[in-house]
C-alpha cells in the first residue's frame, strides 16, 4: 500500500490534465482550466518527493511521471492555445482556421524534452532547457486571463494568432535548448539553488497585484537568471 502513494498522486496529476482539457471544449469557465493544472503541477511537485520519502522510488513511477507531465503539461496547453485561436477567429466569425493548429507545436516540443530528460543521466540536479511545467503554466495563464464570453481589447490581443503561434514556438525552443537551468530538486551540496526560490517567491508575490500574469514574469526571469548566472559544474564543485 506504501508504494502505491506515488503513484496515486502521479495519476491525479494525470487526472488533472485530463479534466482540464474536458473543460476547454465544454464551455466551462476556462479558469477551472488554469486552476486544474495549477493543481497537477503541485501534485507533480509531491508525487517524487513522497516516493524518496517513502523509499519506494522505482523505475515505474518515473515513467509513470513523464506520461502524466505529457498530458497535463504537454497535450493541455497546445489544446489550450487552440482554444484561444478558435474563439479569437469565432468572434471575427470564422469557425474554424488552420491556425489553431500551431500551437501543437508546443505539445511536440513537450514530448521530445520529456523523452530526452527520461534518457539524461546529466538531469539528476538541473535541468537542460526550460521545464515543460514552467512552460506550460506560461500558456494556461493566459487561459485564466482571456474571458471567451466576453472579450475585450486586451484579451483579444493575447489571444491573437501570430501571438500565440510565435509564443508556442518560443517555449517550445526553450524546452529544447541544451541549457542547463537551476532545477526545483537540490543539489549534490544538499542544498537547493537560490534562482528557484527567488523566481516563486517574486512570480508569486507579482501574482498578488497583476493576476495570473505574475507567472509569467516568474518564468521569464527564472530563465534569465539561469542562462546568466547558473553554473552547475560550479555548484558540484
Amino acid at each position: 500500500m506504501r508504494a502505491a502513494v506515488p503513484h496515486i498522486l502521479t495519476l491525479g496529476n494525470l487526472l488533472c490534465g485530463v479534466l482540464a482539457i474536458q473543460v476547454l471544449y465544454s464551455g466551462a469557465s476556462w479558469e477551472w482550466a488554469g486552476w486544474l493544472c495549477v493543481l497537477a503541477l503541485l501534485l507533480d511537485a509531491v508525487d517524487g518527493a513522497a516516493a524518496r520519502a517513502l523509499r519506494v522510488s522505482g523505475p515505474l513511477g518515473k515513467q509513470l511521471d513523464s506520461l502524466a507531465d505529457m498530458v497535463s503539461f504537454g497535450v493541455l496547453p497546445g489544446v489550450a492555445g487552440s482554444c484561444l485561436i478558435a474563439e479569437w477567429w469565432y468572434l471575427k466569425g470564422a469557425s474554424d482556421h488552420w491556425s489553431s493548429f500551431v500551437p501543437l507545436i508546443f505539445t511536440l516540443c513537450a514530448a521530445l524534452r520529456l523523452a530526452r530528460f527520461n534518457i539524461d543521466t546529466e538531469q539528476r540536479h538541473f535541468f537542460k532547457g526550460l521545464p515543460s511545467p514552467a512552460a506550460a503554466m506560461v500558456l494556461m495563464s493566459l487561459v485564466v486571463v482571456v474571458d471567451p464570453d466576453r472579450m475585450n481589447e486586451l484579451d483579444r490581443l493575447i489571444a491573437h494568432p501570430v501571438f500565440i503561434g510565435l509564443l508556442s514556438l518560443f517555449l517550445g525552443l526553450l524546452m529544447l535548448i541544451p541549457k542547463p537551468m537551476a532545477s526545483i530538486k537540490k543539489g549534490p551540496d544538499g542544498k537547493l539553488h537560490w534562482i528557484v526560490p527567488a523566481c516563486v517567491l517574486i512570480g508569486g508575490a507579482s501574482s498578488f497585484f497583476i493576476g495570473a500574469m505574475g507567472v509569467p514574469l516568474g518564468v521569464c526571469l527564472y530563465v534569465l537568471l539561469s542562462i546568466f548566472f547558473y553554473r552547475p559544474h560550479e555548484v558540484q564543485s
